[in-house]
C-alpha cells in the first residue's frame, strides 16, 4: 500500500470523500450479482482514468476503498444510504451517471442493478427526467 493512499474505511479521518463515494456507487453496481466481473472492474478503472474528479488518483486504491466502504453494510441496498454524504448536487448527479454507466457497460442491466439504481436515484435526489436521459444516452453509448 502506498503512503499516499486514500483514507481507509476504518480510519478516524472523517467521512469518505466525494470521489470515494462515487467509486462506492460503481462498486455496488458491479457487485450487485454477488461477484465482480473483470469487464465491470475494467470499466470502473477506465472511468477513474477518464473522469477529472479522479485525476492523479490510483484506480486500484479507490476500488479497494470502495470495497471497504461497501463491507460496512449487510447489503448493497443498505450501503446506498452512504451516498447521501455527497456534498454537492453536481457530485450526486455525476455519481448516478457513473453508476448507471457501469450498469450498462455489460449491455444488460440485471434486476438487482436496476433496484440499486432506483435506490441511488432516490437517495441522491435525481429526478425521473434526468435519470431517463442518462439511461438513454448510455444506451446509445453501448449500442452495438
Amino acid at each position: 500500500m502506498h503512503e499516499s493512499s486514500p483514507p481507509r474505511a476504518e480510519d478516524e479521518t472523517g467521512p469518505p470523500s466525494d470521489e470515494q463515494l462515487m467509486v462506492l456507487a460503481m462498486m455496488l453496481i458491479a457487485g450487485a450479482d454477488g461477484r465482480f466481473e473483470q469487464d465491470e472492474l475494467s470499466s470502473i478503472a477506465g472511468i477513474i482514468d477518464l473522469v477529472p474528479d479522479f485525476k492523479g488518483k490510483d484506480p486500484n486504491e479507490l476500488i479497494e476503498t470502495g470495497v471497504e466502504l461497501s463491507n460496512r453494510y449487510e447489503s448493497a441496498i443498505d450501503a446506498v444510504e452512504m451516498l447521501s454524504g455527497l456534498r454537492t448536487e453536481a457530485a450526486r448527479k455525476k455519481c448516478y451517471l457513473l453508476a448507471a454507466d457501469v450498469a450498462l457497460s455489460t449491455r444488460h442491466v440485471h434486476e438487482l442493478e436496476n433496484t440499486l439504481l432506483e435506490a441511488m436515484q432516490q437517495v441522491l435526489g435525481i429526478d425521473d427526467g434526468l435519470a431517463v436521459r442518462i439511461m438513454e444516452v448510455l444506451a446509445i453509448k453501448y449500442a452495438t
